[in-house]
């Protein structure tokens, strides 16, 4: 793991210094007016990138590799994966649940809705019959 993260890293500063050297040279060809010698950098600096491109799928796949040997090695020779610590058997239900699916309800919200509904109507009903008249005074 350690080994890929070196490769990467060494394959981001060969891109990066394969920039930095080509590019200069590209604009000074392009700004003289040769036309061979600018054909000719381009050539080598996407021969380059294309062998740095390679280089970097390459590490993708041993990286996937890697990858699926760890995940070979966290599992039983039957197939089943190796869990540490204590694990629960997966829970499948029952067949009334599959029929008739349980409707996942959050009671609090619930009963904070019944709330406010029954503080609205003991107010509309305190303003409307029991409210003491206002009196406008000037």
């Amino acid at each position: 793991m350690i080994g890929v993260m070196f490769r990467r890293m060494s394959l981001w500063w060969r891109f990066k210094k394969l920039d930095r050297t080509y590019q200069p040279l590209l604009e000074k060809a392009l700004g003289f007016g040769n036309r061979d010698t600018l054909l000719k950098l381009e050539e080598q600096y996407w021969y380059q990138t294309a062998c740095l491109l390679e280089e970097r799928r390459e590490i993708r796949q041993a990286k996937i590799l890697s990858r699926n040997q760890q995940k070979a090695r966290a599992t039983h020779s039957n197939g089943n994966p190796h869990h540490r610590g204590t694990s629960h058997p997966p829970y499948f239900g029952s067949e009334r649940e599959l029929v008739y699916p349980q409707s996942t309800t959050h009671w609090g919200t619930v009963i904070l809705i019944i709330l406010v509904g029954m503080v609205l109507i003991v107010l509309t009903t305190w303003l409307v019959i029991g409210a003491p008249p206002m009196v406008i005074t000037l």
